[in-house]
């Protein structure tokens, strides 16, 4: 037994065992433990939980290569072969991907091929005589290649397409000056580092010579940054090199203190507000208290998963995890809300997040072998299914998006792997360009394309990258000015000097004044950036907080905005109206005098649908949240979103289309015909008649092969008949599935189900329950199987029915599957008025009982026919009828089966001659056009027409001048709630007035000391896309700053560059694109021992690409498939 530290460590000799203990204070114990084969290789780990097996198991051939990794789940990486000295040659993996790994003679990997069996994708690596990687090329073969001096340091990147940076280097390897050459050699971007004695960063100087400075104490901690305005930040440090407070360029001072753990226990702010840490002796997160969200308590299991977390309200939220720690399932007291989190399901699907089931429904995610994600399906508890799928060539670029409107969004690509277009197949089939002759500046931003509709964008840059204007063929022409620390300072319209902009700032770049079209603001903030005043012309409203926190208690302006909290410190009282949140802190409900509206959340934290006075609005998103489209309450395309290099580009919106036959009666007979249906945008549901009774054989209205412009409808007799029948009239009613709330107070549901065997009754559920009973209407769409048949109904309730197919009582071998379609209706009278594809008519609903014997109803008549067999059962009981009549077309439905012999409904009386046409919605594409930050400034139609235009305000406030169409998008990650005036903000809701959002952030103090400010004060140069941290608009990414102090933006860089790496090892660390989950997750990924075996065999900077490539895609992976995991916990 040996101790270290805190640490208690067994050792068993005989069974090759070791043991692992891991005291904490608190009886927190952590205990891992380990077997050992006879060549001293690890053959099990066995985690630290004791309430799953964690068991990792590790196998070895003879020679003691390692063949397999067995995991605590039973799913197994395999190493099949070997080469003569051990490194692995072929892998597989628990999906059954393979990949075949090549080495030159000195055992570098010069190959990697993934492989499913049917197609690969192969990477390739090239090494010069002294071992240095020189080329990796792409499985599309665009490649990057690599120069290194005389002294192997890296000093040239160059791209297939000629695109170069070059490295300037110091004696001590450090990079000194870089700069970016186009294919001709013009220099498009340069940046110039000063070091000291120690290789540590003195100063950085950017394109325009504008420095910012940094100075160290003797043990290298960084205590001062001069900005290039010469603002200064400080910090000071204990003996123990931990920041203990922080000076910013207004002297405003942030403490920060810890425990004997090095945990940070303490923070308090310039205001003195103070936030409060405690742990376990493990180091975890125990308690959590700060003046704005109260108290937060976690508890753990052995492994370090939280298991649950108790908020300042006193409602405590559960985590269950697998035996690989992934998290499964989040519990409240509120069980509706809980949500559970499936893996390893389906092909392919082991390893990856396959679905998420929340309380209003479920998300599946399907992938290829490569682990790429191939389809994402919502299905809503409502029954309402969306699909989004994505297409993949063969090197493994995104090759299409298929929406669920039927739009197809396809990506083409130059020969240098570069994104070269965009275009949209239409659910009419035809295609539409959506952007083209895609111009990238070298290891950058999008420079110049081509607009669908003609329009031509050219964007200019300086040589930090930063956007200086863009030109959009008369309707947009913007120019930027910068400050020596990038803050615009000037926004020119150079097409309209009446929508010039003009900014200033204080020393810690928070927007203090705006002068525009909007007129002459001003803004001031306390030490902890808080807006204390606004003025606007002369006008000032004042902000009144909580002393002990940074709570918004008053405006005083021209009305008074009083506001409350609850204890979490989320909003729930404003003047405009009242908040109200459910157990997982999010906003649920808002209402006022005028206005009632609920909103719903899935399991990744995203709004998915809001109901607004009874009308309901589905969101659907991407796999980074991006919000991808908006549906009605049945599922029917709003407006779908269009998005290049994570900016809106184009919206596919519904517009007015070609007329469709709603409503029409025509002749047949048992021979099938042709109907006329118009042009439905998609397959309509056709409800028919009874037949009329020219004919006495017992027969039924047969419809097949409907289609969104046509049916056939003929007249079907039962077999043993002549099947030569009589002219008979039958009215059609053609509707396309959802929900239709009336104005009358009434609910119009249409939808299809399936139904097989004679016979067999099928529970049927309608989408959503009505409030009570609705009237019943069921048409087989399909003639599967050539028996005649009738659709029988039972027990029919507010939430559903039972419904079977009933052939000729002769046969009994089972009917096949056949597609039903329905029409509920619920009315709390008997008729009214109702509006469907733009048409409204009047219709009634009755309840009639109605035997063999003709039963009045108005000028028509309806009665019970029994199939007409040999033993003549001519006498059937009475049934129970739903009646729907609407200009003249009756429709009918029996309702109860009281009897159980085979019939049909026949009707006479006039002929209905009423047709009733509506004007359904097509597709139309309007082009959007986005400022530096990436928000929507402008749209225009197909004909380069200006139909959308606003002028915004600093904060987001916006008055719209042209609007031929909705544009909900504001800053990047925000949504327009018209209702509330305020933008939903994926994990929070913002309000652009105050420039605040209506909660505390749910990350803490990790998004800035101040939990309720919007981007730092600064939303000019900053965007929040999450609700939870500030990152840069275009042209930059986000480097945190020191502890919890103001970050700052860096020049935008491609892959093979580190944004945020300062020395010369660093130029490997693939593009991180602005995501913080990606960076955080690279830093901490541990990479297999197959691949780093395969790896360092490359050399000390070809194994370091190695190894970061693959961490590079595998979170992204992770970040994509499970973001859900990353705020929730």
């Amino acid at each position: 037994m040996k101790h270290t530290g805190n640490q208690l460590a067994t050792f068993t000799a005989l069974t090759l065992s070791l043991t692992l203990a891991i005291p904490g204070f608190a009886l927190a114990d952590r205990t891992t433990s380990y077997t050992y084969n006879a060549m001293g290789q690890v053959e099990t780990i066995d985690g630290p939980r004791l309430d799953v097996t964690d068991i990792t198991a590790y196998g070895y051939d003879a020679n003691g290569n390692r063949t397999s990794i067995t995991n605590a789940l039973s799913q197994v990486t395999q190493v099949t072969q070997h080469d003569g000295v051990g490194r692995p040659l072929t892998l597989v993996d628990p999906n059954g991907l393979t990949t075949t790994l090549s080495y030159d003679p000195r055992g570098r990997l010069t190959e990697q091929r993934l492989s499913d069996g049917v197609t690969s994708r192969t990477t390739g690596y090239d090494y010069d005589p002294v071992g240095n990687l020189i080329q990796v090329t792409q499985p599309d073969g665009s490649y990057i290649r690599y120069d290194y001096d005389q002294a192997h340091r890296l000093v040239g990147i160059e791209d297939s397409e000629g695109n170069r940076i070059d490295y300037q280097l110091d004696a001590m390897g450090n990079h000194e000056r870089e700069e970016v050459r186009d294919p001709n050699g013009s220099l498009t971007r340069r940046q110039q580092r000063i070091f000291d004695g120690l290789s540590r960063v003195q100063e950085l100087i950017d394109s325009r010579n504008h420095t910012t400075q940094y100075d160290y104490d003797a043990n290298g901690n960084l205590t001062e940054t001069i900005d290039a305005n010469l603002n200064s930040t400080t910090q000071l440090y204990d003996a123990l090199d931990r920041p203990y407070r922080q000076h910013n360029a207004l002297n405003g001072q942030t403490e920060f203190r810890y425990d004997a753990q090095d945990n940070l226990i303490e923070v308090e702010d310039p205001i003195g507000h103070t936030t409060t840490y405690d742990y376990d002796g493990l180091g975890n997160l125990i308690s959590e208290t700060s003046d704005d969200a109260g108290t937060k308590t976690y508890t753990y299991d052995e492994a370090g998963n939280r298991l649950t977390q108790t908020d300042a309200r006193g409602i405590t939220v559960s985590y269950g995890y697998d035996a690989l720690n992934r998290l499964t399932q989040v519990s409240y007291p509120d069980a509706s809300l809980n949500v559970s989190y499936g893996y390893d399901q389906g092909p392919n699907g082991i390893g990856r997040l396959t679905s998420i089931s929340d309380a209003h429904g479920t998300t599946d995610y399907a992938y290829n072998a490569y682990g790429d994600l191939i389809r994402q399906t919502r299905t809503s508890s409502d029954g309402i299914v969306t699909t989004f799928a994505y297409g993949y060539d063969s090197h493994g670029r995104l090759a299409s998006l298929s929406y669920p409107s039927g739009s197809i969004l396809h990506y083409a690509y130059d020969t240098h792997g570069q994104l070269a277009g965009l275009t949209l197949e239409q659910t009419d089939g035809t295609s539409q360009p959506l952007a083209s002759n895609l111009q990238t500046l070298p290891f950058g931003p999008i420079q110049a394309y081509d607009y669908g509709n003609g329009l031509s964008l050219s964007r200019s840059f300086d040589q930090d990258y930063r956007l200086t204007g863009q030109t959009l063929s008369g309707i947009l022409q913007s120019s930027y000015g910068h400050d020596p620390v990038g803050n615009i300072t000037a926004w020119q319209d150079l097409l309209d000097t009446g929508r010039d902009q003009q900014f200033g700032y204080d020393t810690l770049d928070r927007l203090t004044s705006a002068l525009g079209s909007y007129g002459s603001l001003d803004y001031a903030y306390d030490a902890n950036g808080n807006r204390i005043s606004k003025t606007l012309d002369g006008e000032t409203d004042t902000y009144d907080y909580n002393r002990w926190s940074n709570k918004l208690r008053r405006v005083y302006g021209e009305v008074i905005d009083y506001r409350s909290y609850d204890e979490v410190g989320n909003t729930i009282e404003s003047y405009i109206g009242n908040y109200s949140y459910d157990d997982s802190n999010r906003m649920v409900g808002f209402s006022n005098v005028a206005t009632s509206a609920s909103y719903a959340y899935n399991g990744k934290g995203e709004r998915i649908r809001k109901t607004v006075n009874g009308t309901i609005t589905r969101f659907r998103y991407g796999t980074s949240g991006e919000l991808l489209g908006e549906y009605d309450q049945s599922g029917q395309a709003i407006r779908e979103y269009v998005y290049l290099e994570g900016q809106p580009i184009a919206l596919i919106r519904e517009q007015p289309g070609a007329p469709v036959t709603l409503l029409q009666s025509v002749s047949a007979t048992h021979n099938a015909q042709s109907v006329d249906l118009g042009q439905h945008g998609a397959t309509p549901v056709v409800i028919a008649s009874p037949l009329t009774y020219n004919g006495w054989q017992g027969s039924v209205a047969a419809l097949d092969n409907i289609i969104p412009t046509q049916a056939s409808v003929r007249v079907k007799e039962w077999d043993y008949l002549d099947g030569n029948h009589s002219l008979e009239e039958i009215s059609l009613l053609a509707l396309p599935p959802g929900r239709y709330p009336q104005a009358d107070g009434s609910l119009w549901e249409v939808g299809r189900f399936t139904l097989s065997g004679t016979k067999q009754w099928h529970n049927i559920s309608f989408n959503e329950a009505f409030e009570g009973v609705p009237y019943l209407f069921l048409t087989q769409q399909t003639q599967n199987d050539p028996e005649t048949t009738s659709i029988r109904v039972r027990n029919l309730s507010a939430t559903g029915f039972r419904a079977a197919i009933q052939e000729q009582e002769s046969l009994n071998d089972g009917h096949g599957t056949e597609t039903i379609g329905y029409l509920a209706i619920y009315s709390p009278g008997q008729g009214g008025t109702a509006t469907l594809y733009g048409t409204s008519f009047n219709y009634q609903l009755s309840q009639l009982p109605v035997n063999k014997n003709w039963t009045a109803l108005g000028d028509q008549e309806l009665k019970v026919q029994e199939e007409a067999s040999l033993d003549s059962e001519l006498n059937h009981v009475t049934e129970t009828i739903d009646i729907l009549q609407i200009e003249g077309h009756l429709f009918a439905q029996d309702v109860t089966t009281a009897g159980i012999d085979t019939m049909s409904l026949r009707r006479r009386g006039p002929t209905a001659t009423v047709l009733l046409s509506g004007t359904p919605t097509e597709q139309g594409v309007v082009y959007l056009h986005t400022d530096h930050l990436g928000a929507v400034v402008k749209a225009t139609d197909s004909d380069q027409t200006l139909v959308w235009d606003a002028v915004r305000k600093p904060f987001g406030e916006r008055t719209v001048t042209t609007a031929q169409v909705e544009m909900p998008l504001g800053f990047p990650g925000q949504y327009f709630d018209e209702e509330t005036n305020n933008y939903y903000n994926y994990f929070r809701d913002y309000d652009p007035k105050t420039g605040r959002y209506l909660q505390s952030d749910p990350i803490g103090l990790e998004g800035g000391i101040n939990t309720y400010a919007y981007v730092g004060g600064n939303p000019i140069k900053y965007i929040d896309p999450l609700g939870l941290d500030a990152m840069c608009g275009q042209g930059g990414t986000w480097v945190d700053g020191p502890g919890h102090g103001q970050g700052h933006c860096i020049p935008n860089n491609k892959p093979n560059e580190n944004p945020g790496c300062l020395s010369g090892d660093c130029n490997f660390y693939p593009a991180t694109h602005n995501c913080k989950c990606v960076l955080d997750c690279m830093k901490t990924e541990k990479v297999p021992w197959a691949v780093k075996k395969g790896c360092s065999f490359m050399g000390k900077i070809g194994s370091k690409a190695c190894e970061a490539q693959y961490k590079n895609i595998v979170c992204t992976r992770e970040c994509n498939d499970e973001c859900n995991k990353c705020e929730t916990l």
